[in-house]
């Protein structure tokens, strides 16, 4: 089965501000995994969300790989993904693990 994902134009560039919360960080942190080009999240030190679900959520992405050729990552070689109690950052990661390379196996744990 094919995937297809619409990405944003190549140069498009904004930034948006949002308050500080767990959910909205994750759901940047998936939005640039999607990214062709290279996304930078920051945030105030104040406005920073605790907690080790959005810090489990960011090394989830990291271990998938970047968006290339139309897949996150380029490896098959198996992959576990453990969001320990983060029910969102469990379910961005169950979506995004359908999108690594045909033939890839990712276990994702929480």
């Amino acid at each position: 089965m094919d995937h297809a994902v619409p990405t944003a134009a190549p140069g498009w560039r904004r930034v948006f501000h949002v308050p500080p919360s767990k959910s909205l960080h994750q759901r940047a942190l998936v939005l640039a995994a999607l990214s062709a080009e290279p996304v930078a999240i920051t945030a105030a030190s104040d406005a920073l969300p605790a907690g080790d679900d959005t810090q489990r959520c960011a090394a989830a992405v990291r271990a998938l790989g970047p968006w290339r050729d139309g897949a996150l990552g380029d490896s098959r070689a198996s992959l576990t993904l453990d969001l320990g109690e983060g029910a969102t950052a469990f379910r961005f990661a169950l979506a995004l693990a359908t999108l690594r390379p045909p033939g890839a196996r990712t276990l994702v744990r929480g």
